[in-house]
């Protein structure tokens, strides 16, 4: 029988399965978003699928908050024991497929239309693929995460009500600078929005929050199916408003963008209602269970990895109808979780704990 503390490290395992599941989602459909008529049943589909998907990211951030704290809250932090930690973690593998897909993309097809960075930029600002913006936007998180549990500590309820503020405020200004009602030097686009941690900090802070303040979570337990019905409202709201902003502005980028108000709302409750329903996870079937825990276990590494096997086999599969979608879908993440075990097995080889420990704090 599991302990409860190994059934709540499983779970959140099981979060970082939902997490990468819905990026790889997001990022299959994109394509055929761009390329199906807005009138179409299946494009109507697809907007509902990648609205549905907007929880992942943030629940990365929630994750990386949450699990960071659990480790730290009650013992000081050495601010060189901690980075140390942090960099070793985040950077071999970041390195590695940052490369890879950088080479691939130049040496394919793909390179004909792909922008040019300066080299710093593709190390620094994670410019190798889009994807890669949540390493360095993580790792500016990560600065500042002392500050942020300190606060958290102190004056919780106060520290959250602020970051919520900070967060609905910027997400306005952006969704109006979206909309070209006012004008922005910065944040152009979708790579520049997300790059930056202030766009993710609430959820990076509400993780801290929940797990200093823990008798939180057995309250919401008590109100799970009201927080579930509220997330479905909310993305019933969010995909309404992607097909409102799509008919108004005659662009699909920033109808789907995840600096929206709607989205914040909708990821805010996706993650409540994760966190309060952990223990339905107990009763999955022990196949599932164990699966979805070990693709979990690689998220990180599949994420790095994922959009380079999208670029392959996007080359011969185009999902223009649901099946060749879902079969594109199902390759990408097997394919992907597959290269993550293998970079993960031949690491443990090199008998180096950078490399193949569990990567639960990312």
């Amino acid at each position: 029988m599991q302990k409860p503390e190994s059934e709540r490290i499983s779970g959140l395992d099981i979060l970082r399965a939902f997490a990468i599941i819905a990026v790889v989602l997001i990022h299959t459909i994109s394509g055929a978003l761009y390329n199906l008529p807005w009138s179409s049943l299946l494009f109507k589909i697809y907007i509902v699928l990648d609205q549905f998907s907007r929880f992942s990211v943030p629940l990365f951030v929630f994750l990386s908050g949450y699990t960071l704290t659990l480790r730290y809250k009650n013992r000081p932090i050495s601010a060189f024991e901690f980075f140390k930690k942090r960099l070793l973690r985040l950077l071999p593998w970041y390195f590695f497929w940052s490369a890879a897909v950088y080479f691939y993309i130049r040496l394919s097809v793909f390179g004909q239309s792909a922008p040019y960075f300066p080299l710093w930029k593709v190390i620094f600002l994670g410019k190798a693929d889009y994807h890669l913006y949540f390493v360095p936007m993580i790792f500016s998180l990560y600065l500042i995460f002392p500050f942020l549990m300190f606060f958290i500590k102190k004056q919780a309820n106060v520290t959250l009500i602020l970051i919520i503020l900070w967060q609905t405020a910027f997400y306005y200004v952006l969704s109006q600078f979206s909309q070209g009602n006012i004008k922005l030097p910065i944040f152009l686009n979708d790579q520049q929005q997300y790059l930056f941690f202030g766009t993710w900090i609430f959820y990076f802070v509400l993780g801290i929050y929940l797990a200093v303040e823990t008798k939180v979570i057995a309250n919401l337990k008590k109100y799970f199916w009201v927080i579930f019905s509220l997330a479905v409202l909310g993305l019933i709201l969010e995909a309404q408003n992607t097909f409102r902003l799509a008919s108004v502005l005659s662009n699909l980028t920033v109808a789907t963008r995840s600096t929206r108000l709607v989205v914040l709302s909708y990821a805010g409750l996706s993650l409540l209602t994760f966190m309060s329903g952990l223990d339905y996870f107990r009763h999955l079937p022990k196949r599932i269970h164990d699966g979805l825990v070990r693709v979990g276990q690689r998220s990180y590494v599949t994420y790095l990895a994922h959009t380079l096997v999208l670029r392959v086999f996007s080359t011969y599969i185009h999902p223009l109808s649901l099946v060749w979608t879902f079969v594109l879908f199902v390759l990408v993440l097997a394919v992907s979780d597959y290269l993550a075990k293998i970079s993960l097995t031949i690491a443990s080889f090199s008998h180096s704990k950078i490399l193949y420990r569990r990567t639960e704090e990312i």
